[in-house]
């Protein structure tokens, strides 16, 4: 149990509350003009409407822990002095109006696993927030929440899918990171002239408009969780390349119209796009489209409508409403063909070789060997001369068996004029 301290300037008093706070709990002696800072005690469990309404000598509030506030009421801190403020985790709802009209405010946290569902209308309107982090537990989001007239808010991060209008009015945006599974509703980022960077994680689909007319919008990673890409999705966006994921089956009317920065576009391989506007590149000439023959083989069919698709190295076609495009293949170069095998005198290891000619010399037909030297292609010299190789040479019908003979120890041949012994011979049976 911790009670709420009411601070002001050289003295501090604590009150012991309980349950909602009010203006009816200030101590004596406590005004609008004089208290300068606030801890919320453990027991309180609610922030009445207006519960320090233009206090604007208030410069801070802090919130005991363990808290157990769930509701800031409408109102309750609107026209004070705050300059930062962490709402923590046990609070699920901010009323409307509740943080408006602090100019002073530049900082708002939120504690982590916060159960926070609700912020209001107009809730922190007229700040001078820089940079907002939504837990992924808010659903919802009241109109101009953070708006408008807002210039000073740069970067924003959603980690749930909330009301595009909650952000009206914030024309200095330059950042936006959509962290959540489910679309990014129409027309969020529309306008945004400011806007350079959108990271976009998990979402399943951009609707209509939510990146129109995002003029300083380079390049934009879609992930593959994209379905969708509707109706002037990216329409005079400033991009310059765009990577469709082959994930993507709808692509709208318009949806990267008169884009006049754009010169490349890549489909995923084996993209198929079961509808796409004929339309999608009006106005966007003169880019490079690159595809594999499987997604070109795909659009010619699904389209037979349009000029039928080719890869050509020279700007001569129409692609989706698009003027002078040229198509690339992004078809993986064929393998080469294998290697020939070497000619049998450079082959390695040891091989039958024949060094003298003699009568009848093959492997096809049942012969003696009755002259000639049998060597180990690739061995030193003394051991061509020292051993015979065992071969073993299929005849049809027949299993050739062979035992080595040593030639003699003068390298004469094993039969025949001074030579010693008996001649190999192959044998068949």
């Amino acid at each position: 149990m911790a009670d709420t301290i009411f601070y002001k300037t050289g003295t501090n008093q604590s009150v012991t509350i309980s349950g909602e706070l009010t203006s009816a709990n200030y101590p004596s002696g406590y005004t609008s003009a004089n208290r300068i800072k606030v801890e919320i005690g453990t027991d309180v469990t609610d922030i009445s409407n207006n519960a320090f309404h233009s206090v604007s000598f208030l410069a801070s509030v802090t919130f005991n822990s363990p808290s157990s506030v769930h509701t800031i009421g409408e109102g309750a801190f609107e026209w004070s002095g705050l300059t930062s403020v962490n709402i923590p985790n046990s609070v699920t709802s901010i009323g409307d109006t509740a943080f408006k009209n602090i100019v002073s405010l530049t900082l708002l946290t939120f504690e982590s696993g916060s159960l926070l569902t609700t912020i209001g209308y107009q809730a922190f309107e007229y700040s001078n927030l820089t940079t907002l982090i939504l837990p992924s537990s808010v659903i919802n989001l009241g109109d101009y929440a953070f708006s408008p007239d807002n210039d000073n808010l740069l970067d924003i991060t959603l980690n749930s899918n909330v009301n595009p209008l909650g952000f009206f009015g914030t024309p200095a945006v330059t950042t936006i990171k959509f962290d959540y599974s489910g679309p990014i509703q129409e027309g969020f980022c529309n306008g945004r002239t400011n806007l350079h960077t959108a990271t976009l994680l998990n979402v399943t689909s951009i609707e209509e408009g939510a990146f129109k007319g995002t003029t300083s919008l380079n390049s934009i990673i879609i992930p593959n969780t994209v379905t969708t890409i509707d109706t002037v999705a990216f329409q005079l966006s400033g991009l310059i390349s765009i990577t469709i994921p082959n994930s993507v089956d709808t692509i709208g009317n318009n949806a990267f119209n008169a884009c006049p920065n754009l010169t490349s576009v890549t489909f995923e391989p084996n993209s198929q796009p079961s509808s796409m506007s004929t339309n999608t590149f009006l106005e966007s000439d003169d880019i490079n489209v690159y595809m594999n023959s499987n997604t070109l083989s795909y659009l010619n069919n699904q389209y037979p409508l349009l000029p039928p698709l080719e890869f050509n190295p020279n700007p001569v076609q129409s692609f989706f409403s698009a003027h002078y495009v040229t198509i690339f293949s992004t078809d993986p170069p064929p393998l080469p063909p294998p290697p020939s095998p070497p000619p049998i005198s450079n082959r390695p290891g040891p091989i039958q070789m024949c060094d003298s000619p003699f009568r009848q010399c093959n492997t096809t037909t049942k012969t003696n060997f009755s002259s000639g030297n049998v060597t180990i292609q690739g061995t030193t010299r003394p051991l061509k001369l020292s051993y015979l190789t065992r071969t073993v040479v299929p005849m049809r019908n027949h299993t050739l068996v062979y035992a080595n003979k040593p030639n003699n120890e003068y390298g004469k041949r094993a039969g025949g004029p001074s030579g010693y012994g008996q001649p190999p011979k192959n044998h068949f049976i």
